[in-house]
């Protein structure tokens, strides 16, 4: 259990889950999330964003959606610190992958987009319109990467795009 600004049970579906980055748990939920110290359980700062999470492989970054593009904050900060706040309709408050894969950031959609993102700055370098649906997974396999739509649709990329 951490502790919340909101006095309710927070709860959320889809993505949501807590991801471990060094010293430190990031946790959500479908209205927003935390950042707790792992040695003691205490929150360090909240944001404002949805279940999707991702972080930078060195642990100082962690990503999560704000229903109208992407957000970057500092995980090493004392306080939330924004590093960068993006406005993009194909990234929306779905509950879909992020995840970081040769120091890009893929980001999937819900209207079949595959978006692969500069995680220093949050420009968007390349796209894929992969087919019509929810993009929901994003697997790295090798020197690959798979991914998946809910209409059935599997596609494979070169890892080093």
């Amino acid at each position: 259990k951490w502790d919340t600004p909101k006095k309710r049970e927070r709860s959320a579906p889809g993505n949501s889950r807590p991801f471990i980055a060094g010293d430190r748990v990031i946790v959500s939920s479908f209205d927003g999330g935390g950042v707790v110290d792992a040695a003691n359980g205490k929150t360090l700062f909240y944001f404002k964003g949805r279940e999707s999470l991702g972080f930078s492989p060195e642990h100082k970054t962690g990503f999560t959606r704000t229903g109208k593009g992407l957000l970057a904050f500092d995980l090493t900060a004392a306080n939330f610190t924004r590093r960068f706040e993006t406005n993009n309709s194909d990234i929306d408050y779905s509950p879909l992958p992020m995840l970081l894969i040769n120091g890009k950031l893929w980001v999937a959609s819900n209207n079949g987009k595959i978006l692969i993102i500069n995680p220093a700055n949050g420009n968007v370098e390349r796209s894929f319109q992969c087919g019509f649906s929810a993009l929901v997974g994003i697997l790295p396999v090798e020197d690959t990467v798979w991914v998946t739509l809910n209409e059935g649709t599997a596609l494979q990329f070169p890892a080093n795009i």
